[in-house]
């Protein structure tokens, strides 16, 4: 009733992954793929709050898990540094977490950290549900979830880096909308102006022919004798 195989688990696991790179379509699928495989009741991933964006959790079936009762669990497994914990592996000695846990039915969870670098600093949190048939998740299963992990990590930290390079071109695009609307604001204002003073040169080019054209009346008539005959200096200078 658990048996399911490994690689075909993970070839389809692996083409989901390739095939997605919208965060949210990436953790539906592979929730979706993961729960059908483990046939477990649930499968839930928690991606957690980066500078561009808030805690995100996804996935398949129904996960009753309080706010507080999420930030003691991690808080605990970060604290302890392990990687992955089996409920029904927990001893004596963590019966509160074993019992919140179970009251939860979250049969395993994993914390998404790298292999190098800070491992205390995880990118997500895995959460599966107990098998449906009831048995408990035995090595092979962890391992499998491992490598999974290690897999999902790499796609969820390719899906937001293209989630930060989206919401910096819509950034970018809405500083080039108000720049360009900037641009056309100040082009009209100089389309006004050039209006403005071409009406002014239009307007002083009219009140400027009005006295020259009376004034050259006047000088043809002088020129021609009509006020009396001229001396040749006269002409000259007229």
């Amino acid at each position: 009733r658990d048996a399911y195989d490994p690689q075909a688990f993970l070839d389809e696991l692996n083409s989901t992954i390739v095939g997605n790179i919208e965060l949210g379509i990436l953790l539906r699928h592979t929730t979706s793929v993961i729960q059908k495989n483990l046939k477990c009741d649930h499968c839930f991933i928690e991606v957690l709050p980066t500078s561009n964006s808030e805690t995100r959790v996804v996935g398949i079936g129904t996960l009753q898990l309080g706010k507080e009762e999420s930030q003691y669990i991690f808080k605990t497994l970060k604290m302890s540094d392990r990687r992955t914990v089996v409920t029904d592996h927990l001893g004596s000695n963590e019966e509160k977490l074993r019992s919140m846990l179970s009251e939860r039915n979250i049969g395993l969870i994993t914390r998404l950290v790298p292999r190098q670098g800070n491992r205390s600093s995880a990118i997500a949190h895995m959460i599966i549900g107990h098998k449906k048939s009831g048995n408990i998740y035995d090595k092979h299963d962890i391992k499998i979830i491992e490598i999974i992990s290690d897999e999902l990590l790499i796609a969820i930290q390719n899906a937001l880096r293209f989630e930060e390079i989206q919401q910096f071109n819509v950034t970018l695009q809405a500083k080039v909308n108000e720049a360009t609307a900037k641009l056309q604001r100040t082009n009209k204002k100089l389309r006004d102006l050039d209006e403005t003073k071409d009406e002014f040169i239009s307007m002083a080019s009219h009140q400027l022919r009005t006295p020259l054209t009376t004034v050259k009346g006047y000088m043809s008539m002088v020129l021609e004798g009509d006020a009396g005959k001229l001396t040749k200096p006269q002409e000259e200078l007229l």
